[in-house]
């Protein structure tokens, strides 16, 4: 079985380029309060799009790698979400902040048999092809996330 991993960075098109703007501007506000920093500089929105291009471009070609012989399943874990599928349902896939925590990698779902993801305070368990995708997300016991999470759950491949 081979596992791949990435954080798989927002790139902020998740409802497409023309929108990717407004998705940056939604995002651009949390980042500034939460006032999160890399290298000792202000992680902003446009760092994040620029780190997600670069995990996109590696998961892409791990995940072309053939598996002929190697290994009979792949699960691929990244920590934001890989559809539009995932987005919380209490706020929709057309919000302009979902796409910071969703991004529209349903072309690469194919190339998985399992797809773990996190980000997001909801559960989801659905299927995209042959493709599952599982997020058990504990979300914030004060805002009531956490009913129905299961810090001990099984997922058979």
């Amino acid at each position: 079985m081979r596992f791949v991993g990435t954080v798989r960075w927002s790139d902020y098109d998740l409802q497409g380029e023309a929108e990717r703007e407004r998705a940056l501007r939604a995002s651009g506000y949390f980042m500034r309060l939460m006032g999160a920093t890399r290298d000792g500089r202000p992680f902003e929105a446009e760092a994040m799009r620029e780190e997600s291009l670069s995990s996109r471009a590696w998961l892409e070609a791990e995940l072309a790698e053939p598996a002929a012989g190697r290994w009979d399943k792949t699960v691929v874990i990244t920590h934001f979400a890989p559809s539009a599928l995932s987005a919380d349902p209490r706020y929709g896939a057309a919000q302009p902040a979902s796409a910071s925590f969703c991004n529209a990698d349903d072309d690469l779902l194919p190339a998985a048999d399992l797809w773990l993801h996190g980000h997001l305070h909801c559960r989801h368990d659905y299927r995209v092809g042959t493709t599952r995708i599982v997020s058990n997300a504990r979300g914030h016991a004060r805002k009531g996330e956490a009913a129905g999470f299961d810090g001990l759950r099984l997922i058979e491949v």
